[in-house]
C-alpha cells in the first residue's frame, strides 16, 4: 500500500496566519510515504520562512522559492519537480482529514484509478460567523466512456479534491492554465476528459477555506472575465480529444457569456470579457462554425451573431430582446389554443423581458407577483396581479429563474410553466 509516492504540492503566497495549520494537516497524514513540495511564490510575509521550519524537522518537505509569478506557475514548478506516482495540488489556507491520502492511494491501487476525487466542506467566515457546507461527488466509479458533464460537474473545477496519476499528466501535457485566475479550470476538466477510470470517495476530507481574506478564492470573484480565456483552453482540449463534448460545450459557454451580460448590467465585467474574447481563437471559430446549427439553444444562436462583432461593450442591455423570437412561437401557439399566458415576477429581470416584449411588440395576458408591494401598480401598461387571484385563468406561466421552479410547480399544478432560462 504504501509502496507508491505521493506528491504533494502547495503554492504558498503571504499565507503566514493559515499556513501552519495546513501543513500541520498533511503532517498528521496517515500515509506516510509522501513527499511534500512547498512552493513560495514571493511571499513578503513570513510564508518562506514557516516553510523552511518544516523542512528542517520533516525530510518529507521540500520548497521551493521563486518570484512572484502566481498560483498557475508555483503549481507547475511543484509539478515539474516531483516525482510521485500520484500527486495532489493542495492550497495553503485549508486544511485537510488525516486519513484522505490514505483514503485516495487505497482507492488509486485498489481500482486502478487514473483520478480520486473527493468531497470538501466548505467553510465560509464572514462577520465572525462560520457556516460548512458539505459538497459530497454523485458518483463512486466512473469509467472514460460514462463520462459526461454531470460527472464533470460533480469533480468540480479545483484541484484540491483530486490525487491523479501524474504520468496522466505528462502523456496528456495537462498543466495549470497561465492566467491570474481560474487557472485550474482547465487542469480539472482535462484531468477528468482524459482518466481511463475515475473513483470517487463520498467523504469530505478537505475544509475548503472561502471568503479568507486574501484567498484565491476572494480575488476569483473580482476577474470572472479569466473564466472565458479558461473556456477556450478546455474547448481546445475537448476539440482535440472528446468530440461528443464540442456542441454541449459551445452551448454551456454561451449560456455563461449571455448569463454575464445580463447579470447586474455589469459593464465593466462585459468590457472585460470583451477584451478577453479577442484572445479566444478557438471558441469564436467554434461559434461561427456552429451558428446556424439546430443543436445549438435558439437564444445562442442569436448570440452567436451578435458575437460575430467582438464588441460586447456596445451591446444593448437587454439581452432578452434576443429570445422573442421563440416568445413570439409561444404566444402564437397558445393564443390558437385559447391558453393565457402570465409573466411571473416583476423584478429587475422581469421588467427587463417587459420591455424586451414591448420593443419588440409582443403582447402576452397576465404579469404576476407575489410581493404584495407591486400589486395593483402598473408597469409599462401591465397590471401587476396577485397569482392567487387569477391561477385559475391562466394555463401558461413564464419563469426567468430556474431556482423558483420548484416552488412554482408546487402552487401551480397542472399549469404548463416554460423556464425562459433554457432557451
Amino acid at each position: 500500500m504504501e509502496s507508491i509516492l505521493a506528491s504533494i504540492v502547495i503554492p504558498v503566497y503571504n499565507k503566514g496566519q493559515y499556513l501552519k495549520e495546513c501543513l500541520d494537516s498533511i503532517q498528521r497524514q496517515t500515509y506516510k510515504n509522501l513527499e511534500i513540495i512547498c512552493v513560495d511564490d514571493g511571499s513578503t510575509d513570513n510564508s518562506y520562512e514557516i516553510c523552511l521550519e518544516y523542512t528542517r524537522t520533516d525530510k518529507r518537505f521540500r520548497i521551493i522559492k521563486q518570484k512572484n509569478s502566481g498560483a498557475a506557475a508555483a503549481r507547475n514548478r511543484g509539478l515539474d519537480n516531483a516525482h510521485g506516482e500520484y500527486i495532489v495540488f493542495l492550497d495553503a489556507d485549508d486544511s485537510f482529514d488525516e486519513k484522505m491520502i490514505e483514503k485516495a492511494c487505497l482507492a488509486a491501487t485498489e481500482n486502478n484509478a487514473d483520478v480520486v476525487v473527493w468531497g470538501y466542506n466548505e467553510v465560509g467566515m464572514e462577520s465572525n460567523n462560520t457556516s460548512v457546507v458539505c459538497r459530497i461527488p454523485n458518483y463512486e466509479v466512473v469509467d472514460h466512456d460514462e463520462v459526461d458533464f454531470e460527472v464533470m460537474e460533480s469533480a468540480r473545477t479545483v484541484p484540491w479534491n483530486k490525487l491523479v496519476r501524474r504520468e496522466l499528466l505528462i502523456r496528456k501535457a495537462i498543466r495549470f492554465q497561465n492566467i491570474p485566475t481560474e487557472n485550474d479550470v482547465f487542469y480539472s476538466n482535462a484531468v477528468i476528459l482524459s482518466a481511463s477510470k475515475i473513483f470517487f470517495v463520498r467523504e469530505a476530507l478537505v475544509n475548503y477555506s472561502r471568503g479568507l481574506q486574501g484567498s484565491i478564492s476572494v480575488s476569483r470573484t473580482l476577474k470572472k472575465s479569466h473564466a472565458l480565456l479558461a473556456y477556450d483552453q478546455v474547448y481546445q482540449f475537448i476539440k482535440e480529444n472528446e468530440e461528443k463534448f464540442v456542441v454541449p460545450y459551445i452551448d454551456k459557454t454561451l449560456d455563461w457569456i449571455m448569463g454575464n451580460i445580463i447579470k447586474e448590467n455589469n459593464f465593466v465585467r462585459v468590457k472585460s470579457i470583451s477584451e478577453n474574447y479577442k484572445k479566444c481563437k478557438a471558441l469564436k471559430n467554434a461559434f461561427l462554425e456552429n451558428e446556424n446549427n439546430p443543436s445549438i439553444k435558439f437564444r445562442n444562436r442569436n448570440l452567436i451573431n451578435l458575437l460575430k462583432s467582438m464588441d460586447l461593450v456596445n451591446l444593448p442591455s437587454n439581452i432578452y430582446i434576443y429570445s422573442m423570437g421563440i416568445l413570439q412561437q409561444i404566444v402564437e401557439n397558445a393564443h390558437r389554443h385559447n391558453k393565457k399566458i402570465a409573466l411571473w415576477g416583476c423584478g429587475v429581470k422581469g421588467k427587463k423581458f417587459i420591455d424586451a416584449m414591448k420593443e419588440c411588440g409582443i403582447q402576452i395576458d397576465y404579469v404576476v407577483d407575489m410581493d404584495k408591494s407591486k400589486q395593483g401598480t402598473l408597469y409599462k401598461s401591465y397590471l401587476i396581479h396577485n397569482y392567487l387571484d387569477i391561477q385559475d385563468v391562466i394555463q401558461i406561466i413564464i419563469i426567468l429563474t430556474s431556482s423558483i421552479l420548484e416552488e412554482i410547480s408546487e402552487l401551480s399544478q397542472n399549469k404548463e410553466i416554460i423556464d425562459f432560462t433554457k432557451f
